[in-house]
């Protein structure tokens, strides 16, 4: 008899619980609207025939977000460049990637830089242009 009632018991729970699961709606990625801005002023400067990328960062301490974000500007926008120099000439290319890296990847600054907090912790966003004239100089 206990073995009947159980069974009943365990059936009835078993029979119950799918119609008691739902699946979660999966979550939607937003944009945040700080990167959106900085999306929008890169395109700008993109199709003026700069160099810019959005360098981003997250830690818990501001200023190591904003420093990790500038840094992660550089070797994007390093990158960047590297592809557009690979473009030219062999000979023409070394005079240039040692010219621009010496004199302004270095010592590049942000144009803009910016940060939001959720959580607490730092998102930061560090905007890096290379200016056309740079290029068409070497």
């Amino acid at each position: 008899m206990k073995k009947l009632l159980l069974s009943a018991l365990f059936s009835a729970l078993l029979s119950g619980l799918p119609g008691c699961s739902s699946t979660p709606e999966p979550p939607t990625q937003s944009t945040p609207p700080l990167l959106e801005e900085f999306q929008v002023l890169s395109a700008q400067i993109l199709e003026s025939g700069g160099l810019a990328v959005i360098g981003t960062a997250r830690s818990k301490s501001l200023d190591i977000a904003l420093n990790k974000a500038t840094t992660d500007g550089r070797i994007k926008l390093a990158d960047l460049l590297e592809l557009k120099i690979k473009a030219l000439p062999e000979k023409v290319a070394e005079e240039t990637r040692q010219a621009i890296v010496a004199d302004h990847i270095q010592s590049l600054v942000a144009k803009e830089l910016n940060h939001e907090i959720i959580d607490d912790v730092v998102t930061a966003y560090a905007l890096m242009e290379l200016d056309p004239q740079i290029l068409s100089e070497k």
